[in-house]
């Protein structure tokens, strides 16, 4: 376009020189050049202007394709950290009653049914430090676990195997579970809790055979109300 519009102006002025008007060849060059100004330079502003746009749009679709590539990476690192949160979660467990405040309230339960549904143990031995429970109240590790029956006792002023008498150290059958045996006690019906036991002595019952083992209680009363109980033993 600027080429064509020189020409018309240097043909303009040289037919106007044809005419009478003398001009040199230079002076022709640039009376053509200054008639083709405009033109040239509304072409160049065109040009300019496309170039503008150009580049603004090839921002926008830059701009554009990073904002989606973050929203990309965002989402799944997201769902990452929340995969952690609960992978990281701990497993539950419980840990047996051992501190003092417990121990107060077992002490002020003098009947049975003051212990059923509580969680307490009837036992007042002390448990050892590893000895861990499940949110059900099983123990976490132990050897093997026997369905059985057990009656209840008190008032001996000894055992076979030289222990004290007390709730915690119960009779059984020395064959089956030898003196010393830790073993850890729970009702099959789930509402009481012996807890955590060692055999200590042996009685009458072993030949009789209606019961597997005898559970020391603190009082008669406790024993009676406990009776011959489906029961629950986990050998530790």
């Amino acid at each position: 376009m600027a080429c064509a519009s020189f020409l018309v102006a240097l043909c303009t002025i040289l037919t106007g020189s044809a005419y009478g008007n003398t001009l040199s060849t230079v002076e022709v060059v640039e009376t053509a050049l200054a008639m083709d100004t405009t033109p040239r330079l509304e072409s160049s502003m065109n040009f300019a202007t496309s170039i503008t746009e150009e580049e603004t749009t090839e921002e926008e679709t830059t701009i554009a394709k990073a904002e989606e590539t973050t929203e990309a990476t965002t989402v799944p690192s997201t769902k990452k950290e929340e995969a952690t949160k609960e992978t990281s979660k701990p497993a539950k467990t419980i840990s047996v009653v051992n501190d003092t405040e417990s121990k107060k309230d077992v002490d002020s339960i003098k009947t049975l049914s003051g212990f059923k549904n509580t969680g307490l143990p009837i036992s007042e031995l002390e448990p050892p430090e590893d000895l861990k429970l499940d949110e059900n109240g099983i123990p976490v590790n132990y050897k093997r676990a026997v369905q059985a029956k057990a009656t209840a006792y008190n008032g001996d002023s000894a055992t076979a195997s030289g222990r004290k008498p007390m709730p915690g150290h119960i009779a059984v059958n020395p064959k089956e579970y030898p003196y010393g045996t830790e073993l850890y006690i729970v009702s099959a019906d789930g509402s009481y809790v012996y807890g955590y036991c060692v055999a200590a002595d042996t009685g009458g019952f072993v030949k009789m055979g209606n019961t597997d083992v005898d559970v020391y209680m603190d009082t008669v009363d406790m024993c009676y109300d406990w009776g011959n109980r489906d029961i629950i033993i986990y050998v530790l």
